[in-house]
This record gives C-alpha cells, sequence and structure tokens, in this order.
C-alpha cells in the first residue's frame, strides 16, 4: 500500500493540531485546512522535499540492485544462483530500511508541523515521543487498523451490494444481465480502493492525535483530557510490568 503524500500528511497534522491544542475545543476553528496548506507550502517546503529525497535514495538504490539482479553471472550458474542470494537479502534490507525511513519521515512531518521544527529534530523529537509511548502506539495502531479496515470492507461490501440489486431489480438490466458475479467483483474491489484512498486520510488523523497526546505528556501542557488520556495511560500502564519483566530476565 501506497503511504499518503507528505503534503497530505502535513496538511492534515496541521489542521488536526490546531483543534487538539486549541483552548476551548467546542468552539469552531476558522479554516484550519486552508492555514495548515498555507503554512505547509510556505514554511516547510523544505522539509518535504528532503524527506521524499532520502525515501526516494534509499527507492532508487533498490530498484538499482533489483535491475542488477537480472543480469547476474549467467553463464556461471553457481555464481549466478550466489549473486542472487545477495541480491535478495540487500534488496529485503532495503526494503525494511524504507519502510522505517517512510515511518521516521511520516512522523517528522507531523511534528514538523506541531512544534515548527527542523525536519532532522523533528525526526529525533518525534522517534523520542514514539518509544516513550510504545505501548500506547501498539493499541492505537491495533484499534485504529482494525476499525479501518472494517469501513472499508463496509464502503465495498455497500457498494457491490447496491450493484448487484440494480443489476437484478432495475428494467433495464434485470433482462441483460446473465450473471451478477463479475459486476459484483469489479465494484468490490473499486469501492474498496476508493475508500482506502479516504481512510488513509483518517489514518493520518488518528496518527496526529497520538502523537499530539504524547507531546502533551510529555510537555505537561494539559490538554489530553477525557477518553482519550485513560485509554492512552491504560494501555501504557498496562504495558510497563511486561516489559520490566522483560529486563530482569
Amino acid at each position: 500500500r501506497k503511504s499518503t503524500p507528505p503534503s497530505t500528511t502535513m496538511i492534515v497534522a496541521g489542521g488536526v493540531s490546531q483543534w487538539y491544542f486549541a483552548p476551548d475545543k467546542s468552539k469552531p476553528i476558522h479554516s484550519p485546512v486552508r492555514s495548515a496548506a498555507r503554512r505547509a507550502l510556505l514554511y516547510h517546503t523544505g522539509s518535504i522535499a528532503f524527506g521524499s529525497l532520502l525515501v526516494a535514495i534509499v527507492r532508487y538504490i533498490r530498484y538499482l540492485m533489483n535491475w542488477l539482479k537480472k543480469y547476474a553471472n549467467k553463464d556461471n550458474e553457481c555464481c549466478g544462483r550466489f549473486l542472487k542470494c545477495i541480491f535478495c537479502c540487500v534488496d529485503c534490507c532495503l526494503r525494511c530500511f524504507e519502510k522505517f525511513l517512510d515511518f521516521v519521515s511520516k512522523t517528522a512531518y507531523v511534528i514538523v508541523m506541531v512544534e515548527s521544527e527542523p525536519f532532522c529534530t523533528a525526526a529525533r523529537h518525534g522517534f523520542g515521543y514514539i518509544m516513550s509511548n510504545l505501548g500506547g502506539l501498539a493499541m492505537v495502531n491495533l484499534i485504529g487498523d482494525s476499525f479501518l479496515f472494517l469501513g472499508k470492507v463496509f464502503v465495498a461490501s455497500m457498494a457491490s451490494g447496491t450493484c448487484g440489486l440494480v443489476l437484478l431489480h432495475y428494467p433495464g438490466y434485470a433482462f441483460e444481465t446473465e450473471s451478477i458475479i463479475l459486476p459484483f467483483i469489479i465494484t468490490f474491489i473499486g469501492a474498496y480502493m476508493i475508500a482506502s484512498i479516504f481512510m488513509d486520510i483518517f489514518e493520518s488523523i488518528i496518527d496526529t492525535i497520538f502523537l499530539c497526546f504524547a507531546i502533551d505528556e510529555d510537555k505537561q501542557l494539559g490538554y489530553a483530557d477525557g477518553e482519550l488520556k485513560k485509554f492512552v495511560k491504560a494501555s501504557s500502564t498496562r504495558d510497563q510490568p511486561k516489559a520490566k519483566d522483560e529486563l530482569t530476565a
């Protein structure tokens, strides 16, 4: 699955952070998306370019290794297989590093918009916030990803079900359709892909709220309240005894 574009991540982070750190959340915020887009494009274009460049360099090296793997020593079968094995191992390591770098970059984009820091400083601080809230991050990602997946399946099921009902009962299609299986499958796949695009925005919102909460707790700002604070605190305290037991073992 392709990650959310950096500009979209920063705009979402800017809008959500304005709401999170607002003194009175009951009052509407004036044009949060427009102001976040203005800040991202005017003041943080360098961070977007630098983060994208880092991921692009690793991805280019991985593609270059895959291209070289095709032209491994074909005359010597034994040597060719050995080289292909080495290329596969390197490609696996580069792919893992690319995913890690993409995750750190996405976290840095959020911190850049929240705290207006340079990219490298934001990446370091964001990694520290995540490491100090690993239990809460795991629970938020688990529950959030589950609900996002159910939302995608629900949208795709409703769209494909509507398509099936139209093909079966609408007079214009009822006599021309021999089977609804293929249109049903095509509609389900298309609706799932479209729903994934919109659900990526919700995923960015969830990640931004969690990072805002981590910043709030680290600096003791006092903006976190209600069920979010109870949930993340309960998750973190539940995982702390496990971590202590592992260290003592």
